[in-house]
């Protein structure tokens, strides 16, 4: 049998701390729901059942089948993801410490993510116009992989996009999905 070479040696190692880091933080806190409130997918918009009941744009990336949060990808999971969450009022916000506030107004929302994300190297948090909706969006990342993150009260809930992805191209499109994800998001 031959030796496995350290470079897929690390490569394997790298997936799966990876995998790890996806499965107990990125699932948001947020039990997944399956089954009968499974995602319906169709010509790349998704309508999630459960409350509060959502559709939006999926530019044509493949999706989890859980609903809250719904995990979007290209193509693997160690290239990019995004993360769509609808949280309650006095949940935690993205298994932090920080809970989400029970005023929704955009000033409360960028507080509560600046304090989950406060310890993050080159992090800006900005408020945002897309669409017809203002928008909190932080951006953060270490050179290798970037992240931004959109809050947005959506029917009394905070909806929360979350991008994870490996810089250049990845990013860049990644970026564009994630937006259009927040633009396209609308009640049914």
């Amino acid at each position: 049998m031959p030796a496995i070479k350290p470079t897929n040696y690390r490569k394997t190692q790298k997936i799966m701390r990876f995998t790890s880091f996806l499965i107990s933080s990125l699932m948001f806190a947020v039990p997944p729901t399956f089954a009968d409130q499974a995602p319906i997918v169709s010509a790349q918009v998704i309508r999630l059942s459960d409350a509060p009941s959502a559709v939006f744009n999926t530019s044509g990336w493949s999706n989890t089948n859980s609903s809250n949060p719904v995990i979007l990808t290209p193509d693997l999971l160690t290239n990019a993801m995004i993360g769509v969450s609808r949280l309650a009022k006095g949940q935690p916000l993205l298994r932090s410490q920080v809970t989400v506030p029970e005023s929704l107004d955009v000033e409360s929302i960028r507080k509560a993510v600046n304090e989950r994300l406060r310890d993050k190297a080159n992090l800006s948090i900005n408020v945002e116009s897309i669409g017809s909706r203002q928008v909190v969006v932080a951006r953060y990342g270490d050179g290798k992989q970037e992240w931004i993150e959109y809050a947005f009260e959506f029917e009394n809930h905070l909806a929360y996009v979350l991008l994870k992805a490996k810089s250049g191209d990845y990013f860049d499109k990644g970026a564009k999905v994630a937006a259009g994800i927040v633009q396209s998001f609308a009640a049914p």
